[in-house]
């Protein structure tokens, strides 16, 4: 019988039995979601199964670990590439949208060739990008990139190079190419780059077994996303979770959200990086306890928020935060506010927007603003378009509404872990179809 180097199946069985559920704990606090958690634990012990070495059973959980962080960094690299490819056929028009059979088949073609050229230095895939997807020859690259022909030749000698390395070769990685079309692949595969580029720096932190520290928001990079996926508490695309802190305050996280706590002896803060939370300040930690008189900050990337003993939400958008005062009162300081300015106090059932530069006027607040906590959205005529767009947020995918019904008005309550129940009540209660190309990608339209 031949020798083999594989790993014996008793050695698998136990490696499996003995750490399976810290590693799928472990990648839950990383990750943030579960189901996302338990099939990269999969993946990692299918890794361990194709190893042809044993692991160093002194330290099985390293040896794990380590896998799985690979494979996590391929998940965010996978799970950026397609929420770009879905923005990029979002905003084609319809002449120039591929077929719903060519869409899985573009996904691949750009996946095979994201995980190519992921080795490559930035200027030498643009390079050889602008080559191999637009057809552009070496003097018109030089112009494009600003650099002379002599570096254009370096970096498609050192590209071709590579993926000779990497792939089976030239021609398997040109007929990838064939697969996809340029008013697509370009975009994909050039404008997530740097945004990768930053998670995985803050992957890196993981890899050494850093804790994420407590930053005031200030710089670009504390606002990076990289920070978002590395936050102290997560949630995944539909999950929600509940947080007792150290002072007895309750953390709410709604869907797809990331915080970061620090409570020391001068104050209490969490930092919300991304998503939506709900907070309810603690006044003593039990009873007969003295009042607990550090403030209570909520921060984000567009000012700080102090509770006066309060129970409020709060949204974290790109452009703005959303604050609703659901009891009691907020006092809010914009990031760029000069000190001399006094700040905006928000009273229950008021609602404020804001940004680094300023505050809009207050308006009246949605009292059923944390509604979501009790797994639903309540809404009181709202235009459809905006409704389909909450529900989109607790899926993963594009969920879309077409313009022809965008105004359509709608009232109710829509159960958030079920979308797919929300949109059959739609398409019941309204004159719509909801329309699936596949189960990632739905549009709610005309019937």
């Amino acid at each position: 019988m031949p020798a083999t180097n594989h790993l014996p199946q008793p050695d698998i069985g136990a490696l499996y039995s003995d750490h399976h559920g810290w590693l799928q704990g472990w990648l839950r606090r990383k990750l943030g979601n579960a189901g996302d958690a338990a099939d990269l634990a999969q993946d990692t012990f299918m890794r361990v199964l194709s190893k042809h070495e044993a692991p160093d059973v002194l330290a099985p959980r390293a040896y794990l670990s380590t896998i799985a962080r690979g494979l996590v960094a391929d998940f965010f690299r996978r799970q950026d590439l397609e929420r770009t490819y879905l923005d990029t056929l979002a905003a084609l028009p319809e002449q120039h949208t591929p077929s719903p059979e060519a869409r899985a088949l573009i996904l691949e073609a750009l996946s095979a060739i994201d995980a190519i050229l992921d080795g490559m230095k930035p200027a030498m895939r643009q390079a050889f990008l602008l080559s191999q997807l637009e057809g552009l020859t070496y003097p018109a690259i030089a112009e494009r990139l600003g650099v002379s022909l002599r570096t254009v030749n370096t970096y498609m000698a050192d590209a071709i190079a590579h993926c000779h390395r990497v792939a089976p070769g030239m021609d398997s990685v040109r007929g990838m190419m064939q697969a996809i079309p340029p008013h697509i692949g370009a975009p994909v595969l050039q404008a997530p780059l740097k945004g990768r580029r930053q998670a995985l720096r803050g992957l890196a932190l993981l890899a050494s077994g850093g804790a994420v520290g407590y930053a005031v928001y200030g710089s670009a990079e504390d606002a990076a996303p990289w920070r978002a996926a590395l936050a102290e508490y997560r949630t995944g695309v539909g999950e929600q979770r509940s947080v007792r802190l150290a002072d007895g305050s309750l953390l709410i996280l709604n869907t797809d959200s990331a915080v970061d706590v620090r409570f020391d002896a001068g104050q209490r803060t969490v930092l919300l990086r991304s998503g939506e939370i709900v907070i309810e300040t603690a006044h003593r930690q039990h009873a007969g306890a003295p009042p607990d008189t550090r403030p209570f900050v909520v921060q984000t990337a567009h000012g700080a928020m102090r509770a006066l003993g309060t129970r409020f939400t709060v949204r974290h958008a790109p452009e703005s935060t959303t604050l609703v005062v659901l009891e009691h009162a907020v006092a809010v300081r914009p990031a760029r506010a000069s000190l001399q300015t006094p700040p905006v106090l928000v009273r229950a059932g008021q609602q404020l927007v804001f940004n680094a530069a300023g505050a809009a006027p207050l308006q009246t607040g949605d009292d059923l603003a944390d509604a979501w906590r009790h797994g639903s959205i309540v809404v009181d005529n709202w235009p459809l378009s905006r409704l389909v767009a909450e529900l989109g947020r607790y899926r993963t995918g594009h969920l879309a509404c077409d313009g022809a019904v965008a105004n359509l008005r709608v009232s109710g309550a829509f159960p958030v872990a079920d979308t797919a129940q929300a949109l059959a009540v739609l398409a019941r209660s309204l004159p719509v179809r909801v329309r699936r190309l596949t189960r990632y990608w739905v549009t709610v339209g005309a019937a």
